[in-house]
């Protein structure tokens, strides 16, 4: 296919960011195109990044040039610089800003007048790179520095001075190692340079060699800066370093995390620098060193970072664009911090009037704070570790879950303990229906609990029949705004859409590539946001199902998402102990919260969305400002002794309170406005866990248990502080949800069931029964008359409300859908493969083999009906083009080098375009007639396409005669030949066989291949045929052999009581498993022998551990790491046990 040119310019803002011109220069988007595309867009890499000494211009240097761009007019571009034969490293301004000089990977320096864009002179000398050039502060001298690496000794390490003017060198100023940066003093009278072993300070003006500051780790120092008053050198590598420019003493480290660029604020005040590893930008305070604040996450690659010269914009590379920010849009600092708890804070919740913050904790107590004064109001003693807290809808009323076995529920405003509901179980959450009469309380239960919180007895139903069926979990779901659609997020790393009426399944999201741990709907309903393990967030167009982006920047599992009520914000918490603010609408990262030193489990906003509350298992709970573009720390909640779980933060209502629950048996009330502890509720040896505010905010509902057990659900009266203890589950709640009157609580258990309840009575009302495994998310419809129930049977089940009767059981297990452009067909993506849907009768037709090699990420019908395009996962970056009508494989699209997010077809179907993972964005040139393949006879199981499953029948059949649909060449006895015959018919091309088609339980080892590859080539034969079937078995072999050893994780994760750990060889090795607490002590050691080369992926070959120590005990819950040692590898992940 021929190539033809496009010149595309794409741009993408966050504040500003600059897209690359394509004036003065050759069209970049013809450059190294793969085969078959006809443009690229995307610009490059980005090296440096410097505005003009006015500010009236920004330079962009990279791997096509330096642009130049108009600062004062939406960032116009004006000029591509080009002449240099490699990448422009470094950039920098003459003080007066006529001339601009670019050092490259060429060894020459180009000086460039900076008004017209007009080249002034080359400079030559150096024989390596140029790394760095800077002008004297008089703006008569400029100094490069060279040299290739910093261990390399034998090369170009030197400094040179030039004369501006003249373009005549001056001097050299010889260093033993790689010159990695350059700064000149601001009075000009010092030069430093930086090389591997230190900083080097020479004479500006007689180029005499001054001194030398050595230091043990500047093997990894990238740059070097001045400070504006000449007082301070700064040092930035893998740690940013402070030194006194005068003694050469280290003044301060600000971070050591890794960094690639720094700057100071015009003013001096600020240091900005980008984080490396993180991908963030964070911000100091020059003199002390405090950290203010960390935002914008940027996209990888080496960061240039620089200020405006009025301090007003920051600028940053990213990999291939420039971001902008306004610098006065951003300030975190903490205002308030709430002190008292003594252990982990484990919930959080507000009264519905929003003056009263209660927090539970592992201290065993519930605390009361007055939210405007910032001030303790009282204390609850639970007992116990207090896990969940919720406040009744009138406020009045506190309920707190504790671990062991009872639910507490206080007056808030006498500040006494109203009920004392004892259980044999514990709890992790508690939740008031709206109207206040019910209390819901999950746990360690079989059944569900409700209270009726008025007639303090609980409601029993009757049980119903059990009718699912085991199959991976459903971890986390949620109901959109009007009630109609309900998505869930599960293990299998998927999140769905339903039809809530009718249990006909709408989308299936596919793209996270772990667990999703929660899902939200934007108010609106028209976006979905879903957080996973894999450390992303992703949304979803809710009316399409399609991708619209992810969102990256967490270095751990995300696990709680919440929506602003304007729906403009995000918020997540995650394990890297950070909360997160992103952009709905542009998807960019505004402020990163830190300041928890452990994972973040739960986010909510107030209901006025002005403040987040995060709970933490760093035991405390921390509040944060949120207005306009101001993002800032607002309090710091400290009362907690122990963690704060999953769920166990709320506000009430009227988000005037927050409730936290933790660990430490307490649940603890905050002001929202002054941040002041409100009261602290304790219940007697139970912690708490999971709360919710009932509508009215006057009770609050927390599950309650032990480390062990979460049976039981506390409703907790918000103004006294007593509680009532609902019991009834056997098994530990995982999940409580009111209904939206607030007469009933529903909660779902470990026990398999869903209990509802009556909040004003603790009545059980019924047991609604049919779920094989752990019910983990309950939530009522928006009306109120559904609930849905997502359990760990790979199930979603809608039950009647009011009867009880079973509804709908949604069981569909496929991907990312699309309609057919004429309506008559829906096609849905299921790892490797897509199923093929009649639209109106919801009849399967057939399932396409993709040819895939990793999940496929996105699908899209041409306007005709005739092809359907898959996009790639990250491990398979193709686009691949189907018949959907006879599955035939049309072609392969190879180019993009990350995974394919999207796909799509132009109007007319004879351009695709395709969106990476890897930055670019490559159109396609679309062949739309497909022909129709003809039935061959290597396709042994006649399913219309020759994959591995045709040749493990063949070989099924080795030495079987006679007639037999295997013996493909009809010689009367089915052997080798067949098999290879089969093989050779694979796709259109010799390439991978297509390993995807068939379940990987009956995937041949390698040994198998191996061996099938002996058998043929005993037979020497060299026909055309037979030698591409040996072409495609070597590479069947390839596919099979791993190139690397790897842990991968283990599934089910959570777990209980048993798990699969997953690997691969890639060399034979004796392979030794252990498993360890989080305290480095060992569980178990599983000594799987001498293995071969090949993957142990599925339940059959992947290592086995049934949950119990080198005795034969059951562990407890809670978080294990398990370690692979394959010869001299080793590797180590976590996993985590819930019980």
């Amino acid at each position: 296919m021929k190539k033809r040119v496009r010149s595309i310019c794409l741009t993408v803002l966050l504040a500003v960011t600059l897209c690359l011109p394509n004036a003065f220069a050759q069209d970049y988007t013809q450059l190294n195109l793969p085969e078959g595309a006809i443009a690229r867009l995307g610009k490059g890499t980005i090296k440096d990044i410097k505005y003009s000494p006015d500010g009236k211009m920004i330079a962009v240097a990279g791997s096509l040039g330096i642009w130049l761009y108009d600062a004062e007019n939406n960032y116009q571009e004006v000029a591509l610089l080009t002449g240099h034969k490699d990448d422009v490293n470094s950039i920098a301004f003459s003080p007066d800003g006529n001339t601009l000089a670019s050092g490259s990977g060429d060894a020459t320096i180009g000086l460039w007048d900076a008004n017209t864009g007009q080249h002034i002179r080359k400079l030559s000398g150096h024989t390596r790179q140029v790394n760095g050039v800077v002008f004297s502060p008089d703006g008569t001298t400029l100094a490069s520095g060279s040299g290739d690496s910093y261990y390399d000794n034998t090369v170009d390490n030197t400094v040179r001075l030039w004369d501006v003017n003249t373009g005549r060198h001056k001097a050299t100023l010889e260093h033993p190692f790689y010159v990695g940066g350059l700064a000149y003093s601001p009075n000009g009278d010092i030069l430093v340079s930086i090389t591997r072993d230190g900083l080097y300070l020479w004479d500006a003006h007689t180029s005499i060699h001054i001194k030398t500051f050595s230091s043990s780790g500047w093997d990894s120092v990238r740059s070097v800066m001045y400070s504006p008053d000449s007082q301070t050198i700064v040092s930035v590598g893998d740690g940013l370093d402070l030194w006194d420019a005068d003694t050469g003493n280290h003044i301060k480290t600000l971070d050591y995390t890794g960094y690639a660029g720094a700057t100071y604020s015009p003013d001096g005040r600020t240091i900005a620098g980008t984080n490396y590893w993180s991908e963030t930008v964070r911000f100091w305070k020059a003199h002390t060193g405090e950290r203010l604040h960390t935002v914008a996450k940027r996209k990888p690659g080496e960061p240039s970072i620089t200020y405006s010269p009025d301090g007003q914009t920051l600028a940053c590379s990213e990999g291939q664009g420039v971001r902008l920010w306004h610098i006065d849009m951003v300030e975190h600092k903490e205002v308030a911090r709430l002190t008292g708890h003594t252990d982990s804070v484990n919930s959080v919740a507000f009264s519905p009037d929003g003056q009263t913050l209660a927090s539970g904790s592992s201290d065993e107590t519930v605390r009361l704070w007055n939210v405007n004064k910032r001030t303790h109001v009282r204390t609850f003693k639970h007992g116990t570790s207090v896990s969940s807290i919720a406040f009744s809808p009138d406020g009045d009323m506190l309920a707190g879950a504790a671990e062991a076995y009872s639910i507490k529920l206080w007056n808030v405003n006498r500040g006494s303990l109203s009920y004392n509901l004892e259980a044999f179980t514990s709890f992790y959450s508690v939740a008031f229906s709206p109207d206040g009469r019910l209390l819901a309380c999950g746990g360690n239960t079989i059944l569900p609990i409700v209270w009726d919180v008025n007639r303090r007895k609980f409601i029993y139903i009757p049980e119903l029949d059990v009718t699912s069926f085991l199959a991976p979990y459903v971890s986390s779901i949620a109901f959109s705004p009007d009630g109609n659609t309900l998505a869930s997020g599960s293990d299998d790393k998927t999140v769905r859409l339903w039809n809530v009426h009718t249990g006909q399944r709408i989308y299936t999201l596919t793209g996270h590539t772990n667990d999703v741990k929660s899902v939200a709907f934007s108010p609106d309903g028209n976006i979905l946001a879903s957080s996973s393990d894999d450390d992303t967030i992703r949304l979803w167009n809710t009316k399409t199902g399609r991708h619209i982006r992810t969102l990256t920047g967490h270095t751990d599992w995300v696990n709680s998402v919440a929506f602003s009520p304007d729906g403009s914000t995000l918020a997540s918490g995650s394990d890297d102990a950070t909360v997160r603010l992103w952009n709905v609408h542009t998807g960019s990262h505004i402020v990163t919260f830190e300041g928890h030193t452990d994972w973040v489990n739960s986010v909510a906003f107030s209901p006025d969305g002005n403040t987040i509350a995060s709970g933490s298992d760093d035991a405390t709970v921390r509040l944060w400002n949120v207005e306009a573009f101001t993002y800032k720390e607002a309090a710091l909640i400290t009362g907690h002794s122990d963690y704060i779980d999953s769920n166990s933060v709320s506000f009430s209502p009227d988000g005037t309170t927050l409730a936290s629950g933790s660990s430490d048996d307490t649940i603890r009330l905050w002001d929202t406005t002054t941040y002041d502890p409100l009261k602290t509720f304790t219940s007697d040896e139970l912690s708490l866990r999971s709360l919710a505010f009932s509508p009215d905010g006057t009770t609050l509902a927390s599950i309650g248990g032990n480390w062990y057990t979460w049976y039981l659900v506390l409703l907790w009266n918000v103004h006294t502080g007593r509680y009532i203890k609902l019991t009834g589950h056997t098994d530990d709640v995982n999940s409580i949800a009111f209904s939206p009157d607030g007469t009933t609580l529903a909660s779902g258990s470990w026990d398999n069931t869903i209990r509802l309840w009556d909040v004003n009575t603790g009545v059980h009302l019924r047991t609604l029964v049919g779920h094989t495994s752990s019910v983990n998310s309950v939530a009522f419809s928006p009306d109120g008359n559904t609930i849905a129930s997502g359990s760990w049977d790979d199930t979603i089940r809608l039950w009647n409300t009011n009867t009880g009767e079973h509804i709908q059981t949604l069981t569909e297990t496929t991907g990312i859908v699309a309609f057919s452009s004429d309506g008559q067909m829906l096609a849905s993506t299921g790892g490797r493969t897509i199923r093929l849907w009649g639209a109106t009768t919801g009849t399967h037709l057939r399932i396409l083999h993709t040819g895939h090699t990793g999940s496929v990420n996105s699908i899209v019908f041409s306007p005709d009906s005739r092809i359907i395009a898959s996009g790639g996962s990250w491990s398979d970056p193709t686009i691949r083009l189907l018949n959907p009508t006879t599955g035939e494989h049309i072609q392969t699209l190879t180019g993009h080098t990350s995974g394919v997010e999207s796909v799509a077809f132009s109007p007319d179907g004879t351009t695709l375009a395709s969106c990476s993972n890897d930055g670019t964005v490559l159109l396609w040139e679309i062949n739309t007639s497909p022909t129709t393949p003809t039935q061959l006879p290597e396709d042994v199981n006649a399913d219309g396409i020759v994959n591995i499953i045709d040749l493990t029948l063949v070989a099924s059949n080795f030495g079987e005669t006679g007639e037999n649909v295997a013996d493909v060449n009809e010689d009367g006895v089915v052997n080798i030949i067949d098999l290879t015959l089969v093989a050779a018919a694979f796709g259109n091309i010799a390439a991978s066989p297509a390993l995807w088609s068939v379940n990987p339980d009956n995937m041949p080892s390698s040994a198998t291949v191996e061996k099938w590859l002996q058998q043929a080539r005993q037979l020497n034969r060299t026909g055309p045929d037979f030698q591409r079937g040996m072409l495609v078995l070597e590479n069947l072999l390839k596919a099979l052999t791993p190139k690397e050893t790897v842990l991968l994780p283990n599934y089910p994760n959570p777990f209980n009581p048993e798990t699969w750990i997953p690997y691969q060889l890639a060399a034979p090795a004796d392979v030794t498993l252990t498993i360890y607490t989080a305290a480095g002590k060992i569980v178990r050691r599983l000594t799987l022998g001498q293995k071969p080369i090949g993957l142990y992926q599925n339940k059959s070959r992947a290592a086995y551990w049934d949950g119990k120590n080198e005795v034969g005990e059951s562990v407890a819950s809670g978080l294990y790491f398990y370690t692979l040692t394959a010869g001299e590898f080793t590797a180590t992940r976590k996993m985590l046990i819930r019980k």
